[in-house]
């Protein structure tokens, strides 16, 4: 459906028609959806940026507490899931501009470290940016100006 909805809004309004000058940004599940959308449609937009993203999900593999419940829309079968996770798929986001901002205080705070570490790996730039912070609104509004700056320079004019 997103992709539908970037077709209408490029050709309805006076948008940048090229995924070169689109980002997508989301926090927590919302990060999980941005992330997923870079990296299934890789065409669609040049920039992602996630705050307390669930990135590393669903895992099974994690503690309890630092994880999320698993709806049943991703299945019972727990193989399955890592087709999904955005981890296991990072390599498909080489050549975007990423931010990721975690909580450290935030339970997701281990999938946003071992995004960043999976980057690293796959010598993908990266900015990884982390504050004392809780998984809550308070981190969101915190970020907002931090996004908007990333989006701002990323996201140049042709």
């Amino acid at each position: 459906m997103l992709v539908e909805l970037l077709a209408h809004i490029r050709q309805t309004y006076p948008v940048y028609r090229s995924g070169k000058q689109t980002g997508i940004a989301g926090w927590s599940m919302g990060g999980f959806g941005a992330m997923h959308f870079a990296e299934t449609y890789p065409h669609q937009v040049s920039a992602v940026a996630t705050t307390i993203g669930l990135v590393d999900f669903p895992n099974p593999r994690l503690p309890k507490a630092k994880n999320y419940p698993v709806s049943a829309v991703f299945g019972m079968d727990t193989t399955a899931w890592a087709g999904v996770n955005c981890l296991n798929r990072a390599e498909k986001l080489a050549g975007k501009q990423i931010l990721l901002i975690a909580g450290k205080k935030a339970f997701d705070h281990t999938m946003n470290h071992h995004f960043h570490r999976r980057l690293q790996q796959l010598r993908i730039p990266h900015q990884y940016v982390e504050w004392d912070e809780n998984h809550d609104f308070m981190m969101v509004r915190k970020s907002l100006p931090v996004l908007l700056d990333f989006f701002e320079r990323t996201l140049k004019r042709p």
